[in-house]
């Protein structure tokens, strides 16, 4: 993702300079013109929750090689409903998160669920996000 981004930059600044050269353009407008297209695409990529969108690839079979517990327990608590979802063995083995420890990944699943919801449940409307509120949804519908 952050590759594509780069090389989106890259062009649009390429544009930029031959548009510069072409009609005679100063350079605080290839500065103000590429910054604002840098500033662009930083929007642009902050509008997709990458987190959700890694994981439910990473589920979705394309990948040939097994899937690493390890590395989706510790992306965002958003993803578990998708862990969840999947028909994932969960009684394995996995290095714990942020640590050399080897624990148990279904309990690492309820740990991280557990602390979710509590951290969920006390959140006002001043820190609402959509994709966690559709994961608390997930946990506590009936």
């Amino acid at each position: 993702v952050g590759l594509i981004a780069f090389l989106l930059a890259v062009l649009i600044g390429l544009f930029t300079i031959w548009f510069k050269i072409r009609n005679k353009k100063t350079g605080f407008y290839l500065i103000n013109a590429n910054a604002w297209s840098v500033y662009a695409i930083l929007i642009m990529l902050s509008l997709f929750n990458w987190d959700v969108t890694i994981a439910k690839y990473n589920l979705s079979g394309k990948v040939q090689q097994p899937v690493d517990l390890g590395f989706l327990l510790e992306m965002n608590p958003q993803v578990l409903p998708i862990i969840a979802q999947s028909n994932l063995n969960l009684n394995v083995e996995i290095k714990a998160p942020y640590s050399y420890k080897i624990i148990h990944a279904n309990a690492e699943f309820e740990r991280q669920k557990i602390k979710f919801l509590k951290e969920e449940s006390e959140k006002t409307w001043l820190s609402f996000n959509w994709y966690s509120r559709r994961a608390y949804r997930y946990f506590t519908k009936p």
